[in-house]
């Protein structure tokens, strides 16, 4: 085991985690960013199942989130602003009008401390400043990986803040079962277990309440096979499912299946928190590649964010994001892989 003052390094580093099957998880300290999660095929065959740059330096410039711990606030918000306390707080816009993932230089930008590494576990610290893409509230967030089992992965997100401040923090991994990002989504099934979902405008941002899945093109209820439309301009999906709407206590949950026949691989999602995005890749355009040349296109690999719901600091309705001092944000998702 390593541990360390928890003094923020300002240079790029990679953690692997593992264990004697050789299931294999590589993670940056920068963005706290999966870049391989290798698993076997029903032929034994290991591959990294989720996308990644050609080289670790390469995630410093600008790119989709491929791999990334997303932050302050996972998703969009509004215009840029919310209102907390009797005061309005407005943010950095870097989707115009709205903020997205945490605005300019969100936790995926940011150097992380190495806590403790072990075998099978890794443990990331970061202090996000009062006022840091205009959040207000000091935070103190710990990123927690950890290997169970033959080929699970759980994440875990911890943060203490001392003023009032909405806090959603997700990973950002596209995942590809076949281990190729040559070849597209389609050809995966996939479920959801939800029955809702948060119909959005254009922008991405909900119009206001929650709506049932059935009879949409949203509908996973089922394990459905993925057709993506491509090469006709369409953008595939990227919408928040409501896995519960804040009825329930929090409480682990499948939220995703996702299997891809030829491999054999199968992934479940389980996760505490009360929505999760599925984002299919429509914004990939090949001009980022991975360690073998190979072109990330359109659809090469799709995003299950496990979050609070899109803009939910500007909307009472939906499950509270908002930390107040005192209070400890600790939230678990797993990654269960198998054949």
């Amino acid at each position: 085991m390593t541990t360390n003052t928890g003094i923020t390094d300002s240079s790029m580093k990679s953690y692997t985690i593992g264990n004697s099957k050789g299931f294999v998880v590589r993670i940056l300290n920068y963005g706290c960013i999966i870049t391989d999660i290798r698993v076997p095929d029903k032929a034994g065959q290991f591959d990294n199942v989720v996308l990644k740059l050609d080289s670790d330096v390469a995630y410093t410039s600008d790119h989709p989130y491929i791999g990334a711990t997303v932050g302050r606030y996972a998703n969009r918000i509004a215009n840029a602003s919310f209102s907390s306390n009797g005061k309005t707080h407005n943010l950095t816009i870097n989707e115009s009008p709205n903020h997205l993932h945490g605005g300019m230089e969100g936790f995926d930008r940011k150097y992380w401390s190495c806590l403790r590494h072990d075998e099978r576990y890794l443990d990331f610290g970061y202090t996000s400043r009062d006022g840091e893409e205009g959040y207000p509230g000091r935070l103190r967030v710990t990123a927690a990986f950890e290997i169970s089992g033959d080929t699970e992965l759980t994440v875990r997100y911890r943060v203490v803040a001392d003023k009032t401040t909405p806090v959603s923090i997700s990973n950002h991994s596209y995942f590809n079962l076949t281990g190729d990002p040559t070849k597209t989504v389609n050809g995966h099934f996939l479920q959801i277990f939800a029955e809702h979902y948060t119909p959005s405008h254009a922008s991405g941002i909900p119009v206001g309440g929650i709506a049932e899945v059935a009879g949409t093109s949203f509908d996973f209820s089922k394990l459905t096979a993925l057709d993506l439309p491509v090469g006709t301009g369409g953008t595939g999906y990227d919408l928040n499912y409501v896995l519960h709407n804040g009825d329930a206590k929090k409480e682990m949950r499948p939220a995703a299946f996702l299997h891809e026949p030829v491999s054999g691989r199968m992934l479940e999602v389980f996760t505490e928190k009360p929505g999760m995005q599925l984002y299919t890749g429509g914004g990939l355009d090949g001009t980022l590649a991975d360690e073998k040349g190979r072109a990330l296109q359109k659809f090469s690999g799709l995003c299950l964010e496990t979050q609070f719901f899109p803009d939910a600091p500007n909307n009472p309705l939906f499950p509270s994001p908002f930390l107040s001092p005192g209070e400890k944000y600790d939230y678990k998702t797993v990654y269960r892989f198998s054949v």
